[in-house]
């Protein structure tokens, strides 16, 4: 059996934005916690926010008992770690030992991860049949010794997976059809392993919810954007909440009721449960946060859309939701405020803010995986050269995170040094509203590694201040046009360019060479931007920038055949003509195109430690869906010896 799927999990283990911004340095050490701050601001912001003060959670408030809750990292991660109401890990999926185990018992993962649980995971799978497409979901058992993946059910045509809920031991594979048609299957793990097909008690209560599009929020994940089941929504609420011209709900002795208070319109961010409901409202650019307490039927504006601010939900649980509110003005370095806003009393709260770390900007500080866990926040960050799992008491005011020691991905760059930022923003003469943002990044390597190490510094340092100053020069020759104003008035992200030069790894080669690497995204307007790389390679001993050209001692000629050659060998490398990322129709095309394209001087060229990746971008040799096209060629190939 060959699945054509892309994500899969692990092995478990135990069980289950004219003006220039001063430079900001950001050391290896830096956790991103900024506590002083928080306490500092708290009071404004609570009173902004209508706090009712920070005090501790009352004394009986009890932990819910947790047997394992996943801490969700996102559908692509590497490991995920289960963990009880203590947070202590109780176990770990690494997905590719799962994915190199199933291989070799002739199953190729390729999907993503539905739901996990008791030493279990499960994906889906989509196979094209046709001018149809078949649902399949397979369930794997993560034990070391046993790796075993079968299919638990395959979908009717015409019929589609709507969420899949690892809930009570038992599989629940929510189904959905044209005009909203909905049903529910059970699987059940039987004595040999297998899972079978069992009753649903609320089969006929779920023919009440035919038509409606429902929502099933779920913490199978503890994450928000992961819905759960019709059977977990019942038991747990009482209740599913339906949308059809307006929002029901749908009781589990299959009594529908219309919910007053609520949005006319399909809210794609409602969470609820039984005390409530919140939702984002957008407006002007910007969002708001509302909500609708179920006890007295009244809409609650938790926070106001406001210009100013952006914000979105983190988690709604046990009738309090979790939100985080930045400023607008912010670009890519900014700070989350964090707040908790409770039905019962109507009051928000400020928790904590924490600012984003150069060199770790994909992180939301404080933000990232967010989930609460017996009443505790679990979020994300760098500690060190790691991104790891930690823990934050909600109920005692200022208190700081707790590193769980559950590492989610190494961050090599802060091993060999420190990073820094810079940024450009430009403002419109006319009117006002920014129409170029910068933020450039820049690496400081220890001296310990090479005695060359201020030559280096001063190398980067001065790539990242001549970038600064073209774009200053190109805002100061600018002309204003006075039309243009009413269409930045109209469509302010539109009419702002945008650019990043952020450091995504650092790698010392051979104990010869610094490899320092750049990726971006510029944007000028239109339905995409363009992604960029660039790669500084030094030499540790002088300092000196090295390229290409001062390794090979071929021609240009000899260099263009080399990598058209190698191109010629990858086009032919896709058997199906629709699975190729390339333009051309015919290897002899793309041998072409690529001779043509190709300069020794070019620096889309990576190294590596057996050899170097050319790369073409997109728009060159293929279209921008493809991404990047890597050609690998080995330095026995293009220098005649195994290093550099």
């Amino acid at each position: 059996m060959a699945l054509t799927l892309s994500l899969g999990v692990t092995a478990c283990t135990n069980v289950a934005e004219v003006t220039s911004d001063s430079k900001t340095e950001s050391s290896a050490d830096k956790t991103q916690s900024d506590e002083a701050g928080s306490k500092d601001d708290s009071s404004k912001d609570a009173s902004q926010k209508g706090d009712s003060g920070e005090g501790k959670a009352d004394s009986g408030e009890k932990k819910e008992s947790i047997k394992e809750r996943v801490l969700f990292s996102g559908y692509y991660a590497d490991v995920y770690y289960g963990v009880n109401e203590k947070g202590e890990k109780v176990s770990e999926y690494r997905w590719k030992d799962v994915c190199d185990a199933v291989e070799e018992r002739g199953t190729k993962l390729n999907g993503y991860v539905e739901a996990m649980g008791d030493g279990l995971f499960f994906f889906r799978d989509t196979e094209n049949i046709g001018s149809n497409y078949v649902y399949s979901v397979y369930a794997i058992d993560a034990d070391v010794n046993n790796y075993w993946c079968t299919n638990v059910c395959t979908l009717d045509e015409n019929w589609w997976i709507g969420s899949v809920d690892y809930y009570q031991g038992k599989l629940y594979v929510t189904e959905e059809s044209g005009n909203d048609q909905i049903k529910e299957t059970v699987y059940e793990r039987s004595a040999d392993g297998l899972f079978v097909k069992v009753d649903n008690p609320y089969d006929a209560v779920i023919q009440s919810m035919q038509g409606y599009n429902l929502l099933l929020n779920s913490p199978n994940f503890g994450n928000k954007d992961v819905e759960g089941c019709i059977t977990r929504s019942l038991d747990e609420k009482g209740f599913v909440l339906g949308y059809k011209d307006g929002y029901y709900k749908i009781a589990k002795d299959g009594s529908v009721s219309k919910v007053t208070g609520m949005p006319a319109e399909y809210s794609y961010s409602m969470l609820y449960d039984e005390n409530g409901a919140v939702y984002t409202e957008f407006g002007d650019g910007t969002y708001g946060i509302k909500g609708v307490n179920f006890k007295t039927g009244e809409s609650v504006e938790i926070s106001a859309v406001d210009s100013s601010e952006g914000k979105d939900i983190l988690a709604y649980a046990n009738g309090k939701l979790y939100y985080y509110v930045y400023p607008t003005d912010a670009y890519v370095i900014r700070k989350n405020s964090v707040y908790e806003y409770d039905f019962a009393t109507g009051q928000s709260k400020f928790l904590y803010a924490m600012e984003t770390t150069p060199g770790a900007t994909e992180i939301f500080p404080g933000v990232s995986g967010f989930t609460i866990v017996a009443g505790d926040a679990y979020f994300y960050q760098l500690i060190g050269d790691q991104v790891k799992w930690v823990k934050k008491d909600l109920s005692a005011s200022g208190s700081d995170v707790v590193d769980l020691g559950l590492s989610i991905q190494e961050k090599s760059l802060f091993r060999y040094g420190t990073i820094a930022y810079d940024t450009y923003a430009e403002r419109c003469k006319g009117c006002g509203i920014p129409v170029v943002k910068y933020y450039g990044e820049t690496f400081t390597l220890d001296k310990k590694y090479s005695p060359a190490a201020d030559k280096i510094n001063e190398t980067l340092k001065k790539s990242l201040q001549e970038t600064i100053e073209n774009y200053q020069k190109a805002g100061n020759e600018r002309d204003y046009d006075a039309e243009e104003c009413e269409y930045h008035k109209a469509y302010p992200t539109n009419y702002c360019e945008t650019d990043e030069d952020e450091i995504s790894s650092v790698t010392i080669l051979q104990d010869k060479y610094l490899l320092v690497d750049y990726s971006g995204y510029w944007y000028g307007g239109g339905a995409h931007g363009m992604p960029h790389m660039d790669e500084h390679l030094f030499d540790l001993t002088t300092g000196e920038e090295k390229f290409l050209k001062d390794f090979y001692q071929g021609s240009e000629k000899d260099f263009k055949k080399l990598v058209a050659t190698k191109t010629k060998e990858d086009f032919l490398s896709y058997s199906d003509r629709y699975e190729s990322p390339y333009f051309a129709a015919t290897a002899e095309e793309a041998y072409k195109q690529a001779y043509d394209s190709v300069s020794l001087d070019s620096t889309t060229v990576l190294f590596d430690e057996d050899g170097i990746y050319y790369y073409y971008p997109p728009y060159e040799m293929g279209p921008f869906a493809a991404g990047y096209i890597y050609i690998e060629i080995s330095y026995q190939e293009l220098l005649g010896r195994p290093e550099l």
